[in-house]
């Protein structure tokens, strides 16, 4: 049981880490810093990658950011295939004022024996954690 634990809380510390490398690095899209850049795909990489403190690999990370006209036009791309593997879904920061949808996942296979089987829905003892964050642009 103790071990359950403090294998569930790693998985919510790990989540929680990567929520906030995703915040960081997506502020510099809405801000247009990544946009002016010349590479906003490797600056928003390597922003991501330098704020994960190193509890979660940036190589086992699916990523998706995809831009559109307004809120309802946007677009869920699946971040998994259908084996449960992370998939990159390409990298569309979009321009100023427009509305963008920032998604990154990363699976982790449970320990603990028993407790994956117990929390994951389909039971491949492997939980699938996303971030998402859904924003405007500033208008630079």
């Amino acid at each position: 049981m103790l071990f359950a634990i403090i294998e569930v809380s790693l998985v919510y510390f790990r989540a929680i880490v990567v929520e906030g490398a995703v915040r960081e690095a997506t502020r510099l899209i809405r801000t247009g810093q990544a946009q002016g850049s010349g590479d906003a795909a490797s600056l928003f990489e390597t922003t991501m990658c330098d704020n994960l403190l190193d509890v979660v690999s940036c190589g086992d990370l699916a990523v998706s950011v995809d831009a559109a006209s307004d809120f309802l036009n946007l677009t869920v791309q699946p971040l998994f295939d259908e084996n449960g593997e992370p998939i990159n879904q390409g990298f569309q920061p979009g321009t100023g004022s427009e509305t963008v949808i920032a998604r990154v996942g990363f699976a982790w296979t449970f320990l603990t024996p028993l407790v994956g089987e117990l929390l994951v829905a389909d039971g491949t003892n492997v939980i699938r954690i996303t971030s998402t964050t859904v924003f405007r642009n500033e208008p630079f």
